[in-house]
């Protein structure tokens, strides 16, 4: 009796263990991005579980001076050719006069790190002329306002509206920005109350 108890206890056991396993790959198909430091690893591993078409894609983030908070493109080296690899890169640079990343709240930083990922997800879904041919649309400023409308849709499409609402209050008109960054991400972006009325009618 005793050594049926004990069979049945083992098997219940690998039972369970095989279920946790196969639950915690679930969880993991989302998005995953190397580098990324202690500090910032809760809010970005809660942002990329909702990314699945990028799960399995190498993504690294990088901290660099650019001329924007942070900002998401392919790595345009060598293993391009052979491996579409990404980088997201977060502004350190001390001197910038938009907003600082390291300023922002934890729903803010979601609504960037999501519109960010976004980018990724429509470059990931393009061949590499089709990849050429979007860069140098940025060239343009209505095709430029047009793609980054489209990212803030598709950010909005996976969850991330609240956020964005705040994120973009704060990027428009209430943050520290001085009125040129402003007045550009007014130009190009969705403003709070597009995202509000987007949010409202997906209810």
């Amino acid at each position: 009796m005793k050594s049926v108890l004990i069979t049945l206890f083992t098997i219940s056991m690998a039972i369970l263990y095989s279920y946790s396993y196969a639950s915690s790959k679930q969880v993991s198909k989302g998005a995953h991005i190397s580098n990324v430091p202690d500090s910032l690893s809760y809010v970005f591993a809660k942002v990329q579980a909702r990314f699945e078409e990028l799960y399995q894609v190498p993504i690294r983030l990088e901290f660099k001076k650019i001329k924007t908070t942070m900002q998401a493109q392919p790595r345009y080296d060598f293993s391009f050719l052979f491996k579409r690899q990404y980088r997201v890169i977060i502004n350190n640079d001390s001197n910038f006069v938009g907003i600082h990343f390291k300023n922002l709240t934890t729903p803010m930083r979601e609504a960037i790190i999501a519109h960010e990922l976004s980018h990724l997800v429509t470059y990931h879904g393009k061949n590499k002329f089709q990849l050429l041919l979007h860069g140098m649309g940025y060239l343009f400023k209505s095709t430029k306002r047009r793609n980054e409308r489209a990212t803030d849709m598709i950010t909005i499409k996976k969850g991330f509206g609240p956020q964005m609402i705040q994120w973009a209050q704060f990027a428009m008109y209430d943050g520290p920005a001085t009125p040129a960054y402003k007045k550009f991400k007014q130009s190009f972006y969705l403003n709070p109350i597009e995202i509000d009325s987007i949010v409202k009618k997906m209810l």
